[in-house]
């Protein structure tokens, strides 16, 4: 049983983060310690001394590890929060920079009086036939979903 510390491979982690990893860490049960905790034998007493140089200090490692979590759960949570800002400002982006809002209200008015079927002289028209506008799919995109800026210049246009 020895109590050298293993070292830590740093290449094996992003190099901004190395400065926070330590140098060494603890090595993995070794099969003196895998016997020793499958029986009630005790410790010789070398085993004895390495294992008091461990729990003196074991706690002051642990503790630091802890803050080590402690600190990167902050930081996780910072860069989580940070990602989603970012996607949110990018859906906005694309949105506002989309090219339909580049369309000027003539081109929106002969769009939509294209949608709507126009009302025929001779046939008759029922303001509850659903077949017929107002009630149409895109007679009722007009009234429900459309912006309310664009639901103006085709009010404006039919006028």
């Amino acid at each position: 049983m020895t109590s050298t510390f293993v070292p830590v491979d740093l290449s094996s982690f992003d190099p901004a983060f190395a400065s926070s990893l330590p140098q060494y860490r603890h090595p993995t049960h070794s099969p003196r310690i895998v016997e020793l905790l499958q029986t009630n034998k005790p410790p010789l007493s070398p085993e004895q001394d390495v294992l008091a140089a461990l729990m003196a200090s074991g706690d002051e490692y642990l503790a630091e590890v802890d803050k080590k979590i402690a600190a990167t759960r902050q930081l996780l949570h910072f860069l989580s929060t940070e990602r989603d800002q970012i996607v949110s400002n990018l859906s906005d982006a694309k949105i506002l920079t989309h090219p339909v809002r580049q369309l000027g209200d003539d081109v929106l008015c002969e769009i939509f009086s294209r949608c709507v079927p126009e009302l025929d002289a001779e046939r008759s028209f029922s303001s509850l036939d659903p077949r017929q506008a107002p009630w149409t799919l895109p007679s009722l995109y007009i009234m429900e979903e459309s912006c309310p800026s664009n639901r103006s210049v085709v009010v404006d246009c039919s006028g």
